[in-house]
Protein backbone atom coordinates (compact mmCIF):
# COMPACT_ATOMS: atom_id res chain seq x y z
CA UNK A 1 0.00 0.00 0.00
CA UNK A 2 3.03 2.16 0.82
CA UNK A 3 4.53 1.69 -2.49
CA UNK A 4 1.54 2.52 -4.12
CA UNK A 5 0.52 5.86 -2.43
CA UNK A 6 4.25 6.92 -2.63
CA UNK A 7 4.87 5.85 -6.46
CA UNK A 8 2.38 4.52 -8.53
CA UNK A 9 -0.86 6.56 -8.03
CA UNK A 10 -1.47 9.85 -10.56
CA UNK A 11 0.34 12.34 -9.99
CA UNK A 12 3.36 10.87 -8.35
CA UNK A 13 5.87 10.08 -11.60
CA UNK A 14 3.15 9.10 -13.82
CA UNK A 15 -0.35 11.17 -15.62
CA UNK A 16 -2.50 7.82 -14.66
CA UNK A 17 -2.60 4.98 -11.97
CA UNK A 18 -0.24 2.22 -12.12
CA UNK A 19 -1.68 -0.95 -11.17
CA UNK A 20 0.11 -4.21 -9.20
CA UNK A 21 0.09 -7.50 -10.53
CA UNK A 22 -1.67 -9.75 -8.26
CA UNK A 23 0.38 -12.38 -8.03
CA UNK A 24 3.61 -9.79 -7.34
CA UNK A 25 4.40 -10.02 -3.06
CA UNK A 26 6.74 -7.38 -1.80
CA UNK A 27 7.94 -10.44 0.64
CA UNK A 28 11.23 -11.34 0.88
CA UNK A 29 13.96 -11.37 -1.66
CA UNK A 30 11.23 -11.01 -4.30
CA UNK A 31 9.98 -7.47 -3.09
CA UNK A 32 13.42 -6.03 -2.26
CA UNK A 33 14.85 -6.98 -5.57
CA UNK A 34 11.15 -5.63 -7.39
CA UNK A 35 11.26 -2.15 -5.25
CA UNK A 36 15.31 -2.09 -6.14
CA UNK A 37 14.02 -2.09 -9.74
CA UNK A 38 10.95 -0.06 -9.79
CA UNK A 39 12.99 2.70 -7.76
CA UNK A 40 15.44 2.66 -10.68
CA UNK A 41 12.96 3.41 -13.29
CA UNK A 42 11.44 6.25 -11.32
CA UNK A 43 14.87 7.71 -10.99
CA UNK A 44 15.74 7.52 -15.16
CA UNK A 45 12.75 8.41 -15.99
CA UNK A 46 12.70 11.92 -14.06
CA UNK A 47 16.37 12.13 -15.68
CA UNK A 48 15.80 11.71 -18.79
CA UNK A 49 12.57 13.90 -19.17
CA UNK A 50 10.85 10.23 -20.44
CA UNK A 51 7.35 11.39 -21.37
CA UNK A 52 9.27 14.68 -22.77
CA UNK A 53 11.84 15.30 -26.33
CA UNK A 54 14.49 14.01 -24.07
CA UNK A 55 13.32 10.45 -24.98
CA UNK A 56 13.86 11.47 -28.17
CA UNK A 57 17.65 12.35 -27.85
CA UNK A 58 18.94 9.20 -26.66
CA UNK A 59 22.19 7.66 -27.97
CA UNK A 60 22.04 3.87 -28.69
CA UNK A 61 23.74 2.93 -25.17
CA UNK A 62 21.31 5.06 -23.63
CA UNK A 63 18.10 3.42 -25.13
CA UNK A 64 19.37 -0.01 -24.21
CA UNK A 65 19.73 1.15 -20.69
CA UNK A 66 16.37 2.16 -20.23
CA UNK A 67 14.74 -0.71 -21.89
CA UNK A 68 16.94 -2.70 -19.54
CA UNK A 69 15.54 -0.94 -16.80
CA UNK A 70 12.24 -0.78 -17.96
CA UNK A 71 11.61 -4.50 -18.11
CA UNK A 72 13.42 -5.59 -15.01
CA UNK A 73 10.32 -4.47 -13.13
CA UNK A 74 7.48 -6.15 -13.19
CA UNK A 75 5.35 -3.56 -12.34
CA UNK A 76 6.57 -1.30 -14.61
CA UNK A 77 6.18 -4.37 -17.28
CA UNK A 78 2.93 -4.71 -15.89
CA UNK A 79 1.81 -1.32 -17.06
CA UNK A 80 3.97 -1.24 -20.29
CA UNK A 81 1.64 -0.22 -22.63
CA UNK A 82 -0.52 2.27 -20.63
CA UNK A 83 3.33 3.89 -20.28
CA UNK A 84 4.48 3.92 -23.77
CA UNK A 85 0.96 4.92 -24.59
CA UNK A 86 1.90 8.16 -22.63
CA UNK A 87 5.01 8.62 -24.32
CA UNK A 88 3.96 8.39 -27.63
CA UNK A 89 0.91 11.05 -26.94
CA UNK A 90 3.17 13.66 -25.11
CA UNK A 91 5.32 13.41 -28.64
CA UNK A 92 2.36 13.35 -30.99
CA UNK A 93 2.65 17.31 -32.01
CA UNK A 94 6.68 16.22 -33.04
CA UNK A 95 5.40 13.47 -35.57
CA UNK A 96 2.08 15.05 -36.49
CA UNK A 97 0.93 11.39 -36.10
CA UNK A 98 -0.64 9.48 -33.16
CA UNK A 99 0.76 6.36 -32.61
CA UNK A 100 -1.39 3.83 -30.74
CA UNK A 101 -0.13 0.53 -29.37
CA UNK A 102 -1.88 -2.45 -30.40
CA UNK A 103 -4.08 -4.16 -28.05
CA UNK A 104 -2.56 -7.53 -28.89
CA UNK A 105 0.71 -7.00 -27.43
CA UNK A 106 1.96 -8.30 -24.75
CA UNK A 107 5.07 -6.89 -22.09
CA UNK A 108 5.04 -9.71 -19.90
CA UNK A 109 7.97 -11.38 -21.27
CA UNK A 110 11.07 -9.24 -20.16
CA UNK A 111 13.19 -10.26 -23.26
CA UNK A 112 10.86 -9.53 -25.87
CA UNK A 113 9.51 -6.24 -23.85
CA UNK A 114 13.35 -4.79 -23.75
CA UNK A 115 13.87 -5.70 -28.04
CA UNK A 116 10.43 -3.85 -28.62
CA UNK A 117 10.99 -0.71 -26.32
CA UNK A 118 14.66 -0.44 -27.83
CA UNK A 119 13.22 -0.94 -31.04
CA UNK A 120 10.76 1.50 -30.60
CA UNK A 121 12.76 4.44 -29.09
CA UNK A 122 15.31 3.24 -32.19
CA UNK A 123 12.87 3.94 -34.55
CA UNK A 124 11.11 7.58 -32.96
CA UNK A 125 14.52 8.95 -33.30
CA UNK A 126 14.90 8.18 -36.94
CA UNK A 127 11.57 9.76 -37.54
CA UNK A 128 12.39 12.96 -35.69
CA UNK A 129 16.44 12.52 -35.80
CA UNK A 130 16.50 11.52 -39.91
CA UNK A 131 13.56 14.06 -40.96
CA UNK A 132 11.48 10.82 -42.02
CA UNK A 133 8.28 12.46 -42.49
CA UNK A 134 9.11 15.26 -44.66
CA UNK A 135 11.22 12.80 -46.82
CA UNK A 136 14.59 13.28 -46.12
CA UNK A 137 17.52 11.10 -44.53
CA UNK A 138 20.73 12.97 -42.94
CA UNK A 139 22.79 10.46 -42.10
CA UNK A 140 21.45 6.83 -43.09
CA UNK A 141 20.80 4.82 -46.09
CA UNK A 142 17.50 3.98 -46.97
CA UNK A 143 17.93 0.43 -46.11
CA UNK A 144 19.23 1.54 -42.32
CA UNK A 145 16.05 3.61 -42.19
CA UNK A 146 13.63 0.99 -43.26
CA UNK A 147 15.42 -1.62 -40.71
CA UNK A 148 14.75 0.61 -37.42
CA UNK A 149 11.52 1.57 -38.63
CA UNK A 150 10.15 -1.83 -39.16
CA UNK A 151 12.14 -3.69 -36.09
CA UNK A 152 9.69 -2.13 -33.90
CA UNK A 153 5.90 -3.88 -33.87
CA UNK A 154 4.44 -0.85 -32.42
CA UNK A 155 5.77 1.26 -35.70
CA UNK A 156 4.61 -1.21 -37.96
CA UNK A 157 0.94 -1.15 -36.35
CA UNK A 158 1.14 2.98 -37.08
CA UNK A 159 3.58 2.68 -40.47
CA UNK A 160 0.44 3.24 -42.82
CA UNK A 161 -0.43 6.89 -40.77
CA UNK A 162 3.41 7.38 -40.88
CA UNK A 163 3.79 6.90 -44.65
CA UNK A 164 0.62 8.46 -45.41
CA UNK A 165 2.26 11.67 -43.11
CA UNK A 166 5.32 11.68 -45.99
CA UNK A 167 3.27 10.53 -48.92
CA UNK A 168 1.17 14.45 -48.19
CA UNK A 169 4.24 15.69 -48.37
CA UNK A 170 5.58 14.42 -51.92
CA UNK A 171 1.93 14.66 -53.24
CA UNK A 172 1.67 18.44 -52.38
CA UNK A 173 5.51 18.47 -54.31
CA UNK A 174 4.30 16.40 -57.00
CA UNK A 175 1.31 17.85 -57.25
CA UNK A 176 -0.62 14.37 -57.45
CA UNK A 177 -2.17 12.61 -55.03
CA UNK A 178 -0.13 9.73 -53.74
CA UNK A 179 -2.21 7.02 -52.23
CA UNK A 180 -1.44 3.57 -50.08
CA UNK A 181 -3.14 0.66 -51.77
CA UNK A 182 -5.92 -0.48 -48.82
CA UNK A 183 -4.78 -4.16 -49.22
CA UNK A 184 -1.13 -3.36 -47.90
CA UNK A 185 -0.28 -5.29 -44.98
CA UNK A 186 2.67 -3.86 -42.94
CA UNK A 187 2.37 -6.55 -39.91
CA UNK A 188 5.47 -9.17 -41.66
CA UNK A 189 8.70 -7.75 -40.61
CA UNK A 190 10.21 -8.40 -44.12
CA UNK A 191 7.39 -7.34 -46.32
CA UNK A 192 7.52 -4.02 -44.46
CA UNK A 193 10.97 -3.04 -44.54
CA UNK A 194 11.25 -3.78 -48.22
CA UNK A 195 8.84 -1.79 -49.18
CA UNK A 196 9.40 1.69 -47.00
CA UNK A 197 13.05 0.83 -48.29
CA UNK A 198 11.28 0.92 -51.41
CA UNK A 199 9.21 4.02 -50.96
CA UNK A 200 11.98 5.66 -50.20
CA UNK A 201 14.50 4.90 -52.79
CA UNK A 202 11.42 5.24 -55.15
CA UNK A 203 10.52 9.13 -54.43
CA UNK A 204 14.18 9.81 -54.60
CA UNK A 205 14.27 8.34 -58.22
CA UNK A 206 11.80 10.96 -59.08
CA UNK A 207 12.63 13.73 -57.35
CA UNK A 208 16.39 13.01 -58.49
CA UNK A 209 15.12 12.93 -62.11
CA UNK A 210 12.66 15.17 -62.16
CA UNK A 211 10.12 12.64 -63.27
CA UNK A 212 7.07 14.57 -63.10
CA UNK A 213 8.24 17.41 -65.07
CA UNK A 214 10.03 15.11 -67.74
CA UNK A 215 13.13 15.10 -66.79
CA UNK A 216 13.71 11.59 -67.73
CA UNK A 217 13.59 12.40 -71.50
CA UNK A 218 17.15 13.05 -71.45
CA UNK A 219 17.99 9.91 -69.71
CA UNK A 220 19.91 7.65 -71.59
CA UNK A 221 18.67 3.61 -71.90
CA UNK A 222 20.47 2.14 -69.26
CA UNK A 223 19.31 4.95 -66.95
CA UNK A 224 16.10 4.89 -67.75
CA UNK A 225 16.37 1.11 -66.74
CA UNK A 226 17.37 2.21 -63.61
CA UNK A 227 14.66 4.42 -63.13
CA UNK A 228 12.00 1.74 -63.84
CA UNK A 229 13.37 -0.85 -61.58
CA UNK A 230 13.18 1.96 -58.97
CA UNK A 231 9.78 3.36 -59.30
CA UNK A 232 8.32 0.12 -59.59
CA UNK A 233 9.90 -1.60 -56.74
CA UNK A 234 7.43 0.05 -54.52
CA UNK A 235 3.99 -1.36 -54.09
CA UNK A 236 2.80 2.12 -53.03
CA UNK A 237 4.48 4.15 -56.09
CA UNK A 238 3.54 1.40 -58.51
CA UNK A 239 0.02 1.49 -57.75
CA UNK A 240 0.43 5.83 -58.21
CA UNK A 241 2.28 5.62 -61.32
CA UNK A 242 -1.09 5.67 -64.04
CA UNK A 243 -1.84 9.15 -62.35
CA UNK A 244 1.98 10.75 -62.46
CA UNK A 245 1.89 9.39 -65.87
CA UNK A 246 -1.22 11.25 -66.92
CA UNK A 247 -0.04 14.17 -65.50
CA UNK A 248 3.07 13.62 -67.19
CA UNK A 249 1.54 13.10 -70.60
CA UNK A 250 -1.23 15.95 -70.10
CA UNK A 251 1.61 18.96 -68.98
CA UNK A 252 3.47 17.82 -72.54
CA UNK A 253 0.17 19.48 -74.84
CA UNK A 254 0.27 22.64 -75.68
CA UNK A 255 -0.91 25.45 -73.37
CA UNK A 256 -4.06 25.72 -75.31
CA UNK A 257 -5.02 22.42 -74.97
CA UNK A 258 -5.01 21.32 -71.95
CA UNK A 259 -8.09 22.64 -71.23
CA UNK A 260 -9.70 21.11 -73.34
CA UNK A 261 -7.74 17.29 -73.50
CA UNK A 262 -6.92 14.69 -71.22
CA UNK A 263 -4.96 11.78 -71.67
CA UNK A 264 -5.60 8.72 -70.04
CA UNK A 265 -3.23 5.39 -69.09
CA UNK A 266 -4.71 1.97 -70.31
CA UNK A 267 -6.97 1.17 -67.98
CA UNK A 268 -5.48 -0.35 -64.72
CA UNK A 269 -2.44 -1.07 -65.69
CA UNK A 270 -0.40 -2.76 -62.98
CA UNK A 271 3.70 -1.59 -63.06
CA UNK A 272 4.05 -3.82 -60.62
CA UNK A 273 4.66 -6.60 -63.36
CA UNK A 274 7.38 -7.45 -65.91
CA UNK A 275 4.67 -6.45 -68.50
CA UNK A 276 3.80 -3.16 -66.57
CA UNK A 277 7.54 -2.77 -66.28
CA UNK A 278 8.28 -2.65 -69.79
CA UNK A 279 5.05 -0.58 -71.04
CA UNK A 280 7.11 2.11 -68.53
CA UNK A 281 10.59 1.15 -70.25
CA UNK A 282 8.74 1.27 -73.59
CA UNK A 283 6.47 5.11 -72.61
CA UNK A 284 9.71 6.56 -71.63
CA UNK A 285 12.24 5.93 -74.27
CA UNK A 286 9.63 6.68 -76.69
CA UNK A 287 8.68 10.28 -75.05
CA UNK A 288 12.58 10.80 -74.97
CA UNK A 289 12.88 9.78 -78.53
CA UNK A 290 10.04 11.88 -79.33
CA UNK A 291 11.77 14.66 -77.72
CA UNK A 292 15.19 14.18 -79.40
CA UNK A 293 13.27 14.45 -82.70
CA UNK A 294 11.35 17.55 -81.81
CA UNK A 295 14.14 19.17 -80.78
CA UNK A 296 16.04 18.30 -83.71
CA UNK A 297 13.75 19.62 -86.09
CA UNK A 298 13.54 22.80 -84.11
CA UNK A 299 17.31 23.02 -84.59
CA UNK A 300 18.11 22.25 -88.33
CA UNK A 301 14.34 22.85 -89.75
CA UNK A 302 12.85 25.09 -88.35
CA UNK A 303 9.65 24.18 -86.75
CA UNK A 304 8.09 21.80 -84.02
CA UNK A 305 6.79 18.21 -85.05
Amino acid sequence: KVVEEMFLQKGEVFDFDLTIPEELSFEGQQGKTELLALLKVIKTIGQNDFFGEGVLNLNDQEIEEIADLLTDSKIIRHNLGAILASLLESNSAEFGVQLVIPNELDFNNKTESKAEIEALLNALNVIKEEDFLTGGTLGLSNEEVADLLTNSIIIRHNLRALLETLLADSSNEFDVPLIIPSELDFNDKTESKDEVEALLNALNAIKDNDFLAGGVDNLSDEAIDDFVDDVTASIIIASNLNEMIEKILTDSLPEDEKLNKSIEVLGEMDFNTEDGKNELRFLLKGLGAAKSLSDYAYENIGFHI
